[in-house]
């Protein structure tokens, strides 16, 4: 070991430690050990206090005798003189107390009783103090004290030792009375002690010395495995390096989280010289920080492509791709990234082809109803106590079970629950389920696809989904953990990426990605309902993180209100060729006006943000941010009634899309209570039906053109199935889903399967005409070109304009005629 290493050592470990043991020592033998001497003493005058105050009580009592003429006076003397006498204690049974007068003269000693009755002025003990002259002087000063002296051992009058009593005065009858204690008894307890700590502490000591030897010797192993690993460093460096100069594209070296190497592509890239890969840093180069993209990467041993810019100053920032792998670099962590400049229109390609073979099956399975993978749920009644959840749930194998108030579920437990809450919180195991319970209960649709599962999990910090059927019952439970291989499918990220996106520029970002998501589900063959099904979802997403945006802006709003989504997306249709359909409705209050101010300017900032990220404004000003649709429930309640109740044919055409209404954001109670009241008008209110169906007679697709617009086509289909829900009270706005509520009450000959079919083949053309014209930069329509169908889809085509006539020629039968 070289000479400043050792140096180094001794200073760092050795002489510390040798101080350490040596400062032990001192302050044993110069505070501990006194400090006890002068303890163990302070104890012993407490017990002979204590003791004489014992003796002392004999005296008062035999003296409040005589005073109630119980005894003569000499009778209480005598007899308290004599029961003292007998008062023996210590190990042997042999210490006493003794009493004289304040003459003195002694007036009782169990040992020495040929000085009973002496005068006691001129005694002395061996070393010539009169202590029975100085115990009067302490009672007369004080009443009481110590006084050391010496005395015969107990009861050998040839043995004279050093002693220390304790003195208390008897003020009525003036006598002095003591007890004490021999100064050898407590000199050979301290001593035994003090043995005992030594070996205790040479014990110790010898421990210290063991431990410091161990140091010692493991920190030498771990100076030469040192060295062996500085000189294994130099080695994997030289490796490392060369395999970075090597690659083709621009590559960093990456230990301890700074860059040690980089080739010449990086410099390039750079368009700069770089003479030191020192002076680099991350952070500086790219707009991802080095901790997310360290935090992306929990899989070791897997390469991780994150996408980014380079940044370069006083310029346009690079479109890049990071390739990021770990590796092992001489026992340290080291990390090797690939940077690759990419245009726009490859990146587009390169996601479109790279989305289309990685999503392929996770997308086809996550697109699934949850039904299959729904297992049957426990209940308990919330009277329940904790101690009968847990013996529920060992029975049956459960780890969460749910707590029902009669026919309705009102919260769940999980085993986590019990097992961190009841430790926690120390409750018994008596108290009922409600004291711990989670409320309210996060559930889904059995219709809703299996990612709808994993990004309400993910959103609302929860492991378990009570599933329901559409009559809202209760039929069973879906965890995160059946879909943690789902997990990672592109749909799942992007939606948390815009719930955290933090700038309008940012969700346009991710709206962009949104048709490559699209283009790959058509390329799973994933089905229509479910690609219009995902669109919606994502545009929820991004209409729910602008409003939150928009409230951060304009603070908190003055009531309970709802952002309502209308027409396509408020059926959870939506196509990549929309525009914005919405409204707002607000809590009934007492400053209406001030409140619909409030929420005036907060629906146009919403409505611009979204034109600006790419959803279109309405051309018919069907938003919040006009004050027509910006209103109380109580108004809208009203607006409801008219159309109705007095409804007219253009106003029903008109208003038409309203009643495709569905909360993205806030108090869905709002909603729940217009549909209700919604439910109260349609019942037996056959004019308004009547307006409904007969307005549709005047858009019957037909096929006269070389080119036809497909929304027509599917517009009196999804109308028509429309009139058939809100005339059987169903609240989905979703059509397939209203189509299955109503399935069995059609009284054409048409069956809900071939409906669904004809509308699951028109909107899959419509996707593939919008996916074809973003992927050749065209805007997108819905205008599908005759003349491009094979022979098979237009015979389809046909026969799909056929049913909707007779579909339409049963609705009038039900409704007009």
């Amino acid at each position: 070991m070289p000479h400043n290493s050792l140096y180094k050592f001794f200073v760092s470990i050795v002489l510390p430690s040798m101080l350490a043991i040596l400062l032990f020592i001192i302050s044993f033998f110069v505070v501990i050990i006194p400090q006890f001497e002068k303890n163990l003493m302070n104890a012993k005058k407490e017990t002979i206090k204590e003791l004489t105050q014992s003796a002392w009580s004999v005296l008062k009592e035999h003296h409040e005798n005589s005073k109630d003429s119980i005894l003569t006076l000499a009778e209480a003397k005598e007899n308290a003189a004599r029961q003292i006498e007998k008062m023996r204690y210590g190990q042997a049974r042999k210490d006493y107390f003794w009493i004289t007068d304040q003459q003195p003269r002694m007036i009782m000693h169990p040992y020495r009783t040929e000085l009973i009755g002496q005068d006691l002025t001129d005694y002395e003990d061996s070393h010539g103090k009169k202590l029975f002259v100085k115990a009067v002087e302490i009672v007369s000063e004080n009443n009481d004290g110590f006084i050391d002296y010496y005395w015969q051992w107990k009861d050998d009058t040839t043995r004279i030792v050093p002693k220390l009593s304790y003195v208390k005065g008897f003020e009525p009858w003036g006598w002095v009375i003591g007890t004490g204690i021999y100064l050898e008894d407590v000199r050979a307890e301290i001593a035994h002690l003090k043995n005992r700590l030594l070996l205790i502490s040479a014990a110790i000591v010898l421990l210290i010395i063991l431990t410091w030897i161990y140091v010692i010797r493991q920190s030498l192993k771990l100076e030469f495995k040192r060295r062996a690993a500085e000189q294994n460093l130099r080695q994997s460096r030289q490796k490392y390096k060369s395999l970075v100069e090597a690659s083709n594209d621009g590559t960093l070296m990456l230990v301890n989280d700074q860059i040690t190497y980089h080739n010449f592509k990086i410099a390039k890239l750079l368009e700069k010289e770089i003479h030191d890969s020192s002076s680099l840093r991350f952070n500086d180069l790219f707009s991802v920080k080095w901790n997310e993209v360290k935090a992306a990467m929990q899989q070791p041993g897997k390469s991780y492509s994150i996408e980014a810019q380079l940044l370069l100053p006083g310029k346009a920032p690079k479109d890049v791709v990071l390739s990021v792998c770990r590796v092992d670099y001489a026992h340290e962590e080291g990390f090797i990234v690939i940077v690759k400049d990419i245009t726009t229109d490859k990146q587009i390609s390169r996601e479109s082809q790279e989305l289309a073979r990685e999503l392929q099956l996770p997308l086809l399975l996550m697109s699934q109803p949850i039904y299959s993978n729904v297992k049957p749920h426990l209940t308990i009644s919330i009277e329940s106590t904790l101690q009968q959840a847990s013996v529920q749930m060992k029975k049956h194998e459960q780890n969460i079970v749910f707590v029902s108030s009669g026919p309705h579920i009102v919260g769940v437990i999980n085993q986590n629950d019990i097992q961190n809450r009841l430790v926690a919180e120390q409750k018994p195991v008596e108290s009922p389920v409600s004291s711990i319970m989670t409320a309210p209960v996060v559930d889904i649709l059995g219709t809703a696809p299996l990612y709808e599962v994993v990004i309400k999990c993910w959103k609302h910090q929860v492991s378990h989904l009570l599933v329901r059927n559409e009559e809202g019952e209760a039929v069973g439970v879906v965890s995160k953990k059946q879909l943690l291989d789902f997990q990672q499918n592109s749909l799942g990220y992007l939606v948390k990426e815009i719930y955290v996106a933090e700038t309008i520029d940012k969700l346009t970002q991710l709206h962009k990605r949104i048709p490559v998501l699209i283009n790959a589900l058509l390329e799973s063959g994933s089905k229509p309902s479910n690609i219009t099904y995902v669109n919606s979802f994502a545009a929820d997403a991004i209409h729910q993180r602008v409003i939150e945006l928009v409230m951060e802006e304009m603070g908190k709003p003055p009531v309970a209100f709802c952002f309502m989504v209308l027409g396509s997306e408020g059926r959870m249709e939506e196509t990549l060729y929309t525009d914005q359909d919405n409204a707002i409705v607000f809590e009934d209050c007492k400053q209406e006006d001030a409140a619909k101010a409030y929420f005036l300017r907060f629906a146009q900032k919403v409505n611009n943000d979204l034109h600006k990220i790419g959803y279109n404004r309405c051309p018919g000003e069907i938003m919040a941010g006009n004050p027509k649709w910006c209103q109380p429930l109580s108004a809208w309640k009203k607006y409801f009634t008219d159309w109705t109740q007095s409804p007219e044919p253009q106003n029903i055409l008109d208003s038409s899309v309203f009643f495709d209404f569905r909360c993205v954001y806030g108090d869905k109670k709002l909603t729940e209570l217009l549909n209700e009241h919604l439910h109260t008008l349609t019942p037996q209110n056959g004019l308004f039906f009547y307006h409904m169906a007969s307005s549709l007679n005047r858009f019957k697709p037909t096929l006269e053109a070389e080119t036809v617009d497909l929304k027509k086509i599917l517009f009196p289909l999804v109308s028509g199935i429309r009139i058939y829900s809100l005339f059987h009270q169903s609240s989905s706005t979703n059509t397939l889903a209203r189509l299955h509520a109503i399935s069995g009450n059609l009284k054409n000959n048409l069956e809900a399967e071939e409906l669904q079919y004809i509308y699951n083949f028109l909107t899959h053309k419509r996707l593939q005409i919008q996916i074809k014209a973003f992927m050749n930069h065209e805007p997108p329509d819905n205008l599908l070109d005759l003349g491009t169908l094979t022979h098979a889809e237009r015979s389809l085509l046909d026969h799909s304009i056929n049913k909707i006539h007779e579909f339409l020629s049963g609705l009038n039968m039900d409704f007009v005629r």
